[in-house]
């Protein structure tokens, strides 16, 4: 069960009506959006983000409920539709049916976006040192790589 969106949430933010046949699967789709937003939080504690100042629960809610009417919108993944001389076309993303973050949802959470350093060096272990050696050899000097 959903910890920051409820059914009566998604309702309110639809703009039509979510008949009540729907409300398993429109849960389901709840818990999942929550869960794939613990998958970006550290130590997938979503509770503790929030408490840490870096989003707040009503943001949270908000985007759970857009990522799940993101999906209610376009259930078909239809990627455009056609009636009689009048066409539309929607984005390859939205019509993809799939649950996701936007880079504007990643922001209202509090995640980072966009490209990441990680050391990948580990004390523990002994390191190896390359260093390049000049070796004289009559007029020119040959590089080479020593252990």
């Amino acid at each position: 069960m959903s910890t920051y969106a409820s059914l009566a949430d998604l309702r309110a933010e639809f703009e039509g009506d979510l008949p009540d046949s729907l409300d398993a699967h429109l849960q389901r789709k709840l818990d999942n959006a929550e869960e794939i937003i613990a998958g970006y939080v550290r130590n997938r504690d979503l509770a503790a983000h929030i408490a840490a100042g870096r989003t707040t629960a009503k943001l949270v809610r908000m985007v759970v409920c857009d990522m799940v009417l993101r999906v209610r919108r376009n259930t078909a993944g239809a990627s455009s539709q056609t009636a009689g001389p009048f066409a539309v076309t929607v984005d390859q993303t939205v019509a993809s049916g799939k649950l996701y973050l936007t880079r504007d949802d990643r922001r209202r959470l509090g995640l980072r976006s966009g490209p990441v350093s990680i050391e990948m060096v580990d004390d523990a272990l002994p390191h190896v040192l390359r260093k390049p050696v000049l070796v004289d050899r009559e007029d020119d000097f040959e590089r080479r790589d020593c252990w």
